[in-house]
């Protein structure tokens, strides 16, 4: 029994590995790609995996696994497993220098993460030194988190949009290591609820994340948040309606001042082909297919609707994504860059699978890093650019 046990973690182990060494292929059919889920948590896990897979192999081993074939084949297909977990561990060493290419940085260290909050269980605690005001209702149906540091004021903001592909998803669930680390740097985030219902489209969903942008500029007086710069986040989901709704409130130059999508959607027509059909779009979002309707999703895709009033875009994408390929975001920022006037960057991580940053691993952690810095300086542009025109 032991030897079977053992051969079974072998395979499990060798089987994680290569998944998540495998680079999604156009090519190929759904089911051939890269299964994204367990790659992520074999990627963003390492250490676990590694101490987890040696313990149980010791004491299958220590049961006579290995007095059969079949539990010195599992012992080989283990090795070659943990053969292929370095060589994720020196993939994932390669984000910094990612990083400082793209942003033109020395390469970013990862933030400091003391152990309490590194953990991703639910009811995803807040640290001591951070305050989270719940459940702020900014329009029917909808509310907000606020997530600051204690004693904080006049802070700038960062909006985080959660993913779930438009019909899930919570907005305590994703981004907590960005959150909680820039709350404590001296940001106001404010993490948003948004319509998920099937029986609204995207019209509702894009709606309410112009309203939660009205209601920091407008409302949010007695938090004493500075509504004078807005940053816009989000992942996968998240990712298109943040990259969406910057691009819709700074048409005429106001709005929003930043964005940071991360591993998002940007083309709805799904013209270069990067990635399926998602029944999803034409179904709930769009109500119609494509050729019925190209304008509206003209309209709902942000590659549509680059202009030279966008703020600064960081487009940060796993360069492993099976399920959004990083062809998207290649498509989005150089249809982006030949338009804007503002600072267009395109962070590929290294190893990245969709999801990623939900697990606060020393990939995510760079790449947190690496927000902080793109953050702080479209700030400092922007009140100079302020400044010069009090000036005039």
């Amino acid at each position: 029994m032991s030897s079977v046990l053992l051969f079974l973690l072998g395979f499990l182990t060798a089987f994680g590995a290569q998944n998540a060494l495998r680079s999604p292929k156009r090519n190929r059919p759904w089911w051939a790609q890269p299964l994204w889920l367990p790659a992520m948590l074999t990627s963003e896990l390492l250490p676990v995996r590694f101490a987890a897979s040696g313990a149980l192999a010791a004491v299958f081993v220590s049961f006579g696994a290995l007095d059969h074939f079949v539990g010195g084949f599992g012992a080989l297909l283990l090795v070659l497993g943990w053969i292929g977990y370095l060589l994720l561990a020196a993939r994932a060493r390669r984000a910094p220098r990612s990083a400082a290419l793209a942003l033109q940085i020395p390469p970013p260290r990862p933030i400091s993460l003391p152990l309490q909050r590194r953990a991703t269980r639910y009811p995803f605690s807040v640290p001591s030194d951070i305050d989270r005001v719940d459940d702020i209702e900014y329009a029917d149906g909808c509310t907000l988190d606020l997530y600051r540091g204690v004693a904080s004021t006049g802070n700038r903001v960062l909006l985080q949009i959660h993913g779930g592909g438009w019909t899930g998803g919570d907005k305590r669930q994703q981004a907590r290591p960005l959150m909680h680390h820039l709350a404590n740097r001296g940001w106001t985030v404010v993490s948003i609820s948004y319509p998920l219902s099937r029986d609204e489209g995207l019209d509702a969903r894009i709606a309410a994340v112009h309203e939660a942008i009205r209601w920091v500029r407008h409302d949010a007086e007695s938090f004493d948040i500075d509504p004078e710069f807005i940053a816009l986040t989000g992942g996968s989901a998240g990712g298109h309606l943040a990259s969406l709704a910057t691009l819709q409130s700074s048409r005429n130059g106001t709005g929003v001042q930043a964005c940071i999508p991360i591993y998002g959607v940007y083309d709805f027509v799904n013209r270069n082909r990067t990635r399926g059909d998602w029944p999803v779009i034409p179904k709930i979002l769009m109500g119609a297919e494509v050729s019925a309707a190209p304008e509206r999703y003209a309209a709902a895709s942000p590659i549509d609707q680059v202009h030279e009033n966008a703020p600064p875009f960081l487009v940060i994408h796993g360069t492993h994504d099976s399920l959004v390929p990083p062809a998207e975001a290649r498509h989005f920022v150089s249809a982006l860059e030949a338009v804007s006037r503002s600072e267009v960057s395109l962070f590929e991580v290294p190893g990245a699978t969709h999801s990623f940053d939900i697990v606060p691993s020393p990939r995510t952690r760079t790449v947190v890093s690496a927000i902080e810095t793109f953050l702080e300086r479209a700030s400092d542009r922007y009140d100079d650019d302020a400044m010069e025109q009090r000036s005039r």
